[in-house]
């Protein structure tokens, strides 16, 4: 008897024994699979992050020319235009003579650059603006300022000619031509506009200059004719 209760001790002995390594062995496998798991997804990548460059502000060559453009320079004429209507001939103009008539009118004479010839070069921190000298760029008559002509009343022993829209055209020209050799005369005028355009793009330049952070220094080349 007491034979069989010792076999039953062992036995039961030897299965906690098994049991306890069957446990460990299963502990062991999940502890490995999760340790593999984990180094599997601590292997993702990191995105690439691409730094976008700012646009560099740099002075633009048709800016200036717009500037040039807006710093045209309008001097103001009251004038007297005068002209002389030759006589007809022929027999339906016996009779006539030769009429000085003449009118008054108002008109505004542009002095400034001409944008076309405009050009400018950057080179490093350096720019040089290419220009020519400031001209007479346009006569602008006010129509409305334009009077009725004014000549020699008619007689009675005489034709008097007629003094058409030509003619006032014509005479107009004229005296737009003599406007035009008054304001070349005055070099002053002309040195003025030259003046209020480069003083503009300077302007210009300088604040390009405080938005970008860069000093450039300014080198002027005048185009003759």
């Amino acid at each position: 008897m007491k034979r069989l209760v010792t076999y039953i001790l062992i036995l039961t002995f030897s299965l906690g024994i098994i049991s306890s390594c069957r446990k460990q062995d299963k502990e062991e496998t999940t502890t490995t699979s999760a340790a593999q798991t984990q180094v599997t997804t601590t292997t993702a990548t990191t995105p690439t992050t691409t730094k976008e460059t700012e646009p560099k502000i740099v002075p633009n060559v048709y800016q200036i020319q717009s500037i040039c453009e807006l710093a045209t320079l309008d001097v103001y004429y009251h004038n007297t235009a005068k002209a002389i209507k030759t006589a007809g001939t022929g027999v339906t103009h016996w009779g006539e003579k030769d009429t000085p008539f003449w009118f008054e009118y108002t008109a505004d004479v542009s002095l400034g650059i001409d944008v076309s010839q405009v050009k400018m070069l950057i080179e490093g921190r350096d720019i040089t603006i290419f220009m020519p000298h400031a001209k007479i760029l346009r006569v602008n008559v006010h129509p409305e300022s334009t009077t009725d002509p004014v000549y020699q009343p008619k007689k009675w022993y005489r034709n008097d000619v007629e003094i058409t829209a030509q003619d006032v055209t014509d005479a107009m020209k004229e005296a737009n031509a003599v406007i035009r050799e008054q304001v070349t005369d005055k070099t002053t005028l002309l040195k003025a506009a030259e003046n209020r355009s480069k003083q503009l793009i300077e302007n210009y330049i300088t604040q390009i200059m405080d938005l970008s952070d860069i000093n450039y220094t300014i080198h002027w080349e005048f185009i003759e004719g």
